[in-house]
């Protein structure tokens, strides 16, 4: 019993000494084996399109073929993603098994973002390019009409509209987005230095024209970026590092919204310029007087110490509306101005020494 292949001799000796002798060989199954002819994962995420193609050889016919999903075939297809174990055993009862993993491939989604309302003018852009230079791209109205097969659209007209991605495999991914109109204007915008130096203040001012319903100031979530001070006007900025870093003013108006970004490059201060004298600030008052005016009106200056100051005056889209003012280095200053410009918003801007102050003005007829 449980003798290993091999050739044996029994020996029978009787009661009277009497011997007999018989020979006999055990001889060794052959090896049962499994050979895989075809292991194919599924194409798409989900998708039941894997098969296991295998050749069973040795051993003794007939096999008893069994897998861990109860087939009975040598062959195993529309499988999806999973483990998968056949078990093959002979007419002599031996049985070898064999372990088989199916992969998931990733699943392919695409966001188009949450439904929006443009206000009049705007458009809104979607880019949906994926990495596979196969990709085809469709993208239909409600109507089901195909209106590009490009990966990047601009649209403004309201509608509700589908982009359909199909990869090199197949698999498809679909979103939708429903797009209003709205007849109110919105053009968020703010004026700030685009260059400013590490731990020196960064003023920021909205600007926007027409004044938005509401505003909301966009600052990257980064511990270097210190908010010193913030409201719907402004925004007062430190950065602790050198860096580019983006800012936003998001503008709503009824059910429409628009974001409005600069970027700003901080470098190291090595400049000279003492960027934490020891008063907060050496300018006690910057006024404009009256304010709202007709484009007469004075620009009064107090300072703390001695400093020459230049004055600025911007429209809306940045651009000189006056000559620039400097003067020599005093505390106090009344400049006078009689100009003749369009009503509408301005921006006074005052440099006194390594500081900037701004102020909006507004001018009516």
């Amino acid at each position: 019993k449980n003798l290993p292949a091999d050739k044996y001799t029994l020996l029978i000796t009787d009661g009277k000494g009497c011997n007999v002798y018989g020979k006999t060989e055990i001889k060794q199954s052959s090896e049962i084996i499994i050979t895989d002819i075809s292991v194919k994962n599924p194409t798409c995420y989900g998708a039941n399109n894997g098969e296991i193609k295998v050749s069973i050889s040795g051993g003794k016919l007939p096999y008893s073929i069994k897998w861990s999903n109860n087939a009975t075939t040598e062959h195993l297809s529309n499988i999806g993603a999973g483990t998968y174990t056949l078990i093959i055993t002979d007419a002599n009862g031996c049985s070898i098994s064999k372990k088989y993993t199916l992969s998931q491939p990733d699943t392919l989604t695409i966001d188009l973002g949450q439904d929006i309302t443009l206000c009049s003018g705007d458009t809104q852009s979607y880019d949906v390019t994926i990495d596979d230079p196969l990709a085809t791209y469709q993208w239909l109205d409600q109507n089901g009409n195909t209106i590009s097969t490009s990966a990047k659209i601009s649209i403004s007209n309201a509608g509700i509209y589908t982009v359909i991605i199909t990869n090199a495999n197949g698999c498809q991914a679909t979103d939708n987005v429903v797009i209003k109109n709205s007849l109110d204007v919105l053009s968020p915008h703010f004026l700030v230095s685009t260059h400013s130096y590490t731990d020196s203040s960064v003023i920021l001012v909205n600007t926007s024209e027409p004044k938005p319903q509401s505003v909301e100031w966009i600052v990257p979530n980064d511990n270097t970026i210190q908010v010193v001070n913030k409201n719907n006007d402004y925004l007062e900025l430190q950065f602790s590092t050198p860096g580019s870093f983006t800012i936003g003013l998001k503008g709503n108006q009824g059910e429409c919204s628009k974001i409005f970004y600069k970027n700003i490059i901080v470098e190291n201060n090595n400049s000279g310029i003492d960027t934490k004298p020891n008063k907060a600030s050496n300018i006690q008052d910057f006024n404009i007087l009256p304010n709202p005016n007709k484009g007469i009106f004075e620009v009064l200056v107090n300072l703390y110490q001695e400093k020459s100051i230049k004055i600025r005056i911007l429209d809306m889209l940045s651009r000189p509306i006056s000559a620039e003012i400097a003067k020599s280095a005093n505390k106090k200053f009344v400049i006078p101005y009689n100009i003749s410009i369009p009503a509408g918003n301005y921006i006074v801007i005052l440099e006194a020494g390594d500081e900037v102050l701004v102020k909006r003005m507004i001018v009516h007829q």
